[in-house]
Order: C-alpha cells, then structure tokens, then sequence
C-alpha cells in the first residue's frame, strides 16, 4: 500500500511541475520558480521513499536495470532543486515525465531484472559516484539540447516563438558548463575509485563499462579544456556534450540492458 501510495503522490508532484511549466509558455508573468521549487521537493521526497522500498532489501542492494534508472531520475530531480542559480525549468519539461516512466517501471515490474548484492562500503561509495556523474552529464546533455534549440530560433529571428522563462542565451551555455565541470569532476572519481577498489574487471564485466567510461571522460576533459584555453562555445559544446554523453549511456545502461535483459 505504502508503495503505490508514494507512487502516486510523486507522479502527481511530477505532472503538476510539468503542465505548470507547459502552461506558462506564453504567460506574461513569469513562473514561481519557489513554488516549482517546492513541488518538486514532494516529488522527490515521495519518489525516494518508494525507491527506497524498492532498492534497499534485506539481501542486499538492487543495483538492477530499472532501479538503476529510477535512481538516476530522482538525482536528477534532486540536482535541478539544488541548482545555485534560478531553477532550470527548461529541463523539467524532459526530467519530468522521465521521473514518472520510471516510478511506473519500477512499480509495475517490481522484481525484474533485479540485481541485489552486499558490496563494501568502498564499492557502494564507487557507484553512488557513478550515479551523481551520470546525473550531472545527463543534465548537461539536455541543457546542451534546450540551448541548441534556443540558439536555432534565435539566429532565425523567432524570439518572440520562445517561452519567455528561458534563461538568456549566455546564461544558459554558463549553466551547461558548470553541469560539465561537476559531473567531470565525480565522473574522475567515480573513475579512480573504481580502479582501486574493483578487483577483477573482466570476471565482473565492467570492462566495456570502463572503456566506455574512460572514453567519455576524455570528451568532457577535452570539452572543459578547449572552453578554458580556446574559447569553445556553441556548436561545439552541443555536439561534444552529445558525445560523451551518450559513450556514458553505452557503457552503463547499455552494458545493463545487455547483461539483464539479452542475456
């Protein structure tokens, strides 16, 4: 009862925040970005105490597919009520309804595709790693879409087609940085932590994982550096954003799907 009860109550914070944003396209009078603010702390608060029925059991941790997910989702949710800067609502119209796919999933399929195991303290500290860098990249892959898409209407001179709670151009690319230079900075120590403390990569097949994780490391370490040293900005943090964010999503949840699901 308890876990359809958190289900709803998060789905429906989720929904509220989403049509709240959709309706306030056009609107003269910006949105409250307090009162998203608030919504969408009940959502997470409501989402985390239904995962957390979910992952935390008595044989262990569910690290599986669609926990996994979920997972990513709420600290997404929880990354955009942290933000320093005005909240980003831009990435709720996308985050969102994520959110709410996600708590459907895992309530629906509960017991599927399920992995629960007791790692060391060292290990869970690896993933927890892995999960905030893959947040904070996912939200710079989605800020670099929504600055894409505001850079294209603006060029053709559709200003006036764009909701008027977007961010300023400028504002929106600093903030795509400022998710790059975080989420490079916990994906290198999710990166070294795992070095250390996972003893057999191959019999644990987190080769490829690693692989692939290294590989996007280098695109962000080059994305970071070529904005400090040469300015870089616009069609190249986009398509470079897109890169290594999706040689992330190959080697996490592809290498899951895979693992999980094909085999």
């Amino acid at each position: 009862m308890w876990d359809k009860l958190f289900s709803s109550l998060a789905i429906v914070a989720y929904l509220t925040v989403f049509f709240t944003v959709v309706r306030g396209f056009y609107r003269e009078q910006p949105l409250n970005p307090q009162l998203l603010r608030f919504v969408l702390l009940i959502a997470v608060v409501a989402h985390g105490a239904q995962l957390s029925r979910i992952m935390l059991t008595p044989d262990g941790i569910d690290w599986g597919l669609l926990a996994s997910l979920s997972f990513s989702m709420l600290l997404m949710s929880v990354l955009l009520i942290l933000s320093v800067r005005r909240l980003p609502q831009a990435l709720c119209l996308l985050i969102c309804p994520g959110a709410v796919v996600s708590i459907l999933l895992t309530t629906f399929l509960d017991g599927q595709y399920v992995i629960k195991s007791h790692l060391g303290a060292a290990l869970e500290a690896h993933i927890f790693l892995s999960f905030i860098a893959y947040a904070l990249l996912a939200l710079a892959f989605i800020q670099s879409m929504m600055f894409a898409l505001q850079h294209y209407f603006l060029r053709r001179k559709l200003a006036m087609q764009l909701p008027r709670w977007l961010l300023p151009l400028q504002s929106m690319e600093t903030l795509l940085f400022d998710w790059i230079r975080l989420g490079w900075f916990f994906l290198t120590a999710s990166i070294v932590t795992g070095l250390i403390f996972v003893d057999n990569f191959m019999a644990q097949h987190l080769a490829h994982k690693t692989f692939f994780s290294i590989c996007a490391w280098l695109v962000f370490s080059a994305l970071w550096l070529g904005r400090w040293r040469f300015g870089w900005q616009g069609v190249i943090a986009v398509k470079g954003t897109s890169i290594g964010f999706l040689l992330l999503v190959v080697g996490f949840f592809g290498s899951k799907f895979v693992l999980e699901v094909v085999l």
